[in-house]
C-alpha cells in the first residue's frame, strides 16, 4: 500500500458524529511520503480548518517503523460560529486510534505541542519542563491509552515543523517489549513521585491533574507508596 493510499483509507473513520475526511494529500522529498491535511465533516457542516496537518512516512507495505509527524487542532470551527472541542468531548483517543493505523510495530507519532494554543497543550508543555513522565501530562496519557509505551521529548526538534517542539512516542514491537516499557515507566513514575514526596515538586492543580492520570494508567508498582503526600 502506498501512502496516499493509506491516507486515503481514512477518510469516513467515526470522530463521535463526526467523519474524517482527508482534503490534501501530497507527495513529499521521497514517494514514501506525503503532506496530507484531515477535516471534519460533521452535522453541523464541515470544520473551517483542519484537525490534523501532518507528513506521513510509510516505510514498507506492512507500516513496520513508519511514522507520522502531525500538529493536531483539539478546537475547530464551523461556519456559523459553531465549534467542537475534542479534548472536551472526549474524542483526543478515537482521533489518534484512527490515525495510529497508519504505522504497524515499532512505529511511531511526532506530534506538535510547542506554542499550540489549547490548554492540553499548554498543560503538556508546562509537565515535560517540569519533569513529569510524559504519560502524565495531558497529550502523553492520551497516546499512553493508544498503546504507545516509548517516548522522547524533543525538545530542540529537527526535521518537518522543524523548530516546534514535538513529543515523540513509539508503538512497541512486540507483547514482551511492551511489558518491558511498561514497567521502565513504572519505575519512572516512581522515581518521580519520590521527588513529590521529598518537596521537590511545587504542588499545584497541574501536579494533582498528573498523579490522577498515574492512577488511571495504573502506573503505580506499589500500593502502599505514598502518593504525594507532603
Amino acid at each position: 500500500m502506498s501512502p496516499e493510499e493509506a491516507i486515503r483509507k481514512l477518510e469516513g473513520g467515526e470522530i463521535g458524529e463526526c467523519l474524517l475526511v482527508p482534503v490534501r494529500i501530497e507527495r513529499g522529498r521521497t514517494s514514501r511520503e506525503v503532506n496530507f491535511s484531515i477535516i471534519l465533516s460533521c452535522p453541523s457542516g464541515e470544520s473551517m480548518e483542519p484537525v490534523v496537518d501532518g507528513l506521513y512516512r510509510r516505510d514498507d507495505g506492512s507500516g513496520r517503523f513508519s511514522w507520522v509527524e502531525f500538529r493536531y487542532r483539539p478546537l475547530v470551527r464551523f461556519s456559523g460560529n459553531g465549534t467542537l472541542d475534542l479534548v472536551e468531548a472526549g474524542l483526543t483517543e478515537t482521533l489518534f486510534i484512527h490515525l495510529r493505523g497508519l504505522i504497524g510495530p515499532g512505529g511511531a507519532f511526532h506530534v506538535v505541542y510547542g506554542a499550540e494554543p489549547h490548554q492540553f497543550f499548554k498543560e503538556t508543555s508546562e509537565g515535560l519542563k517540569k519533569g513529569f513522565p510524559p504519560p502524565l501530562t495531558p497529550l502523553g496519557y492520551e497516546l499512553w491509552k493508544c498503546g504507545f509505551r516509548w517516548f522522547k521529548d524533543w525538545y530542540f526538534p529537527e526535521g518537518w515543523l522543524e523548530g516546534s517542539m514535538k513529543l515523540q512516542a513509539t508503538l512497541p514491537l512486540n507483547a514482551e517489549l511492551a511489558q518491558e516499557r511498561s514497567k521502565e515507566m513504572q519505575e519512572e513514575v516512581e522515581r518521580f513521585v519520590r521527588r513529590v514526596n521529598a518537596g521537590m515538586v511545587v504542588r499545584e492543580k497541574t501536579l494533582e491533574r498528573a498523579l490522577s492520570r498515574a492512577r488511571e494508567l495504573g502506573l503505580f508498582p506499589r500500593e502502599n507508596m505514598a502518593l504525594g503526600r507532603s
